[in-house]
């Protein structure tokens, strides 16, 4: 059985033309300076429209999702390298490699038995591959923002009572912060210092970042900047409600795992488990028997 010519020719032109996407994306900037200012505009104003505008159909069906929301989860999972036709050039370079794939299996095994299927199949799996890569960004990203929450507020109360203003104590707290709620407090920094109002820069860090540990913090904040309430005390009492709520996070995750733990034992331990127990009395009746 000869295979079909056509399919050597279709998985060469898949095949550059992924190459062609991927070497696309991975192209630089012309300008560093126009550059630096999009990062900026992006981190700051996650609704602007001219991202939006880049989306044709096409790209759109290729990324699976609307553009707005596409956006936002990409402000969560800190991704302001990536534009939404980026991330559409990536999707389309998952869905060509696992047509390759896919043809190649098909070609392998002369279209017989369940390689159609897993021809058909595997460019799917791989269309969904890059929302699963922005889905484990955005929970990876969020749990380290939310495990450094009440080491920021506790630093940033301290030196509030030690005297400093509210502004000199989050550049202070900066410094001392690391992991994604570091870049996210140095891109408000930077803002606040090109001009922005400070109360606009950090609603616009609590929407990119869509915590709602951080969205009570802010909220906070800006209420006692406005009314003139004591900023110190706040602090400290946000303080303890994030230690008690990431305890409580704690006690519930633990109080999961016995549930959890039946697959894995059902699986692996029960069957070793069965065959220590009764392993022995089996091989003596199958001796008994065959001397029998």
């Amino acid at each position: 059985m000869h295979p079909n010519p056509i399919l050597p020719i279709l998985i060469s032109i898949l095949g550059a033309g992924s190459v062609l996407l991927l070497a696309w994306e991975l192209l630089p900037s012309r300008d560093p300076l126009l550059e630096r200012i999009r990062k900026i505009r992006s981190a700051s104003d996650r609704v602007s429209g001219e991202h939006f505008d880049q989306l044709n159909r096409f790209e759109a069906l290729i990324v699976g999702e609307k553009p707005s929301d596409l956006t936002r989860r990409m402000s969560e999972a800190g991704w302001y390298d990536l534009t939404p036709r980026g991330y559409a050039v990536r999707g389309g370079a998952w869905i060509g490699g696992g047509a390759i794939v896919g043809f190649a299996l098909y070609v392998m095994g002369h279209g017989q038995g369940m390689y159609p299927l897993i021809a058909m199949l595997l460019p799917v799996v791989c269309w969904r591959m890059p929302k699963i890569g922005l889905d484990r960004a955005i929970k990876t990203r969020k749990a380290a923002i939310s495990r450094a929450i009440p080491d920021f507020i506790d630093l940033l109360s301290t030196t509030v009572e030690a005297g400093l203003a509210l502004s000199a104590a989050m550049v202070q707290t900066t410094e001392a912060t690391t992991g994604p709620l570091r870049e996210e407090l140095e891109t408000t920094m930077t803002e606040i210092r090109l001009g922005r109002n400070r109360n606009d820069a950090l609603k616009a860090m609590a929407e990119r970042i869509n915590e709602p540990e951080i969205s009570r913090l802010i909220q906070t904040l800006t209420q006692a900047d406005r009314m003139g309430g004591n900023v110190s005390e706040i602090l400290r009492g946000l303080a303890n409600d994030a230690r008690n709520a990431r305890w409580m996070k704690a006690e519930e995750i633990g109080a999961q795992l016995p549930v959890r733990m039946l697959i894995p034992m059902a699986l692996f331990m029960l069957p070793a488990l069965y065959l220590i127990i009764f392993g022995p009395a089996a091989a003596q009746i199958l001796l008994q028997q065959s001397g029998q």
